[in-house]
């Protein structure tokens, strides 16, 4: 409203100065500035917060961009899940940290189990451009 205002204000001090002579002109002060900033809102607006939470999140596993983490993320949820049998119960896992994160952050999809005669168990699972390949140890010492 002040911001209105004060651009009303300085539009009609132009007006009045053009309708003066030129020599009377130069004799006016030039239109007041408000000493003010404009008014900011006193709360934040969506998405900031979040924003923010993103960034702290960052900074504390030391990555450097929001892509970073979320491929860091996902690679700790499948290194997690690659140990759990049945395969339902792997995805359920899954589903809930993609929930616990928020879907952007863990975006997997098309997660794909090895089979089960597989004596190596893996995970293979593809998130944006990314592809991600998970193993167990083999449990046989030579």
């Amino acid at each position: 409203m002040a911001a209105a205002l004060s651009s009303r204000v300085e539009s009609w001090v132009r007006d009045q100065a053009a309708r003066l002579q030129p020599w009377a002109a130069a004799w006016l002060p030039q239109a007041p500035r408000w000493p003010w900033p404009p008014p900011r809102p006193a709360w934040p607006w969506p998405g900031d917060r979040r924003r923010q939470l993103l960034r702290e999140l960052c900074r504390a596993v030391r990555v450097d961009t929001v892509a970073e983490l979320q491929e860091l993320l996902c690679a700790m949820v499948l290194a997690e899940c690659v140990y759990m049998r049945p395969v339902s119960e792997m995805m359920r896992y899954i589903n809930k940290f993609k929930s616990d994160f928020g879907g952007n952050i863990v975006s997997l999809e098309r997660v794909q189990p090895s089979l089960d005669h597989v004596p190596h168990r893996y995970l293979l699972a593809e998130a944006g451009d990314t592809l991600f390949a998970t193993f167990i140890g083999t449990k046989q010492y030579k």
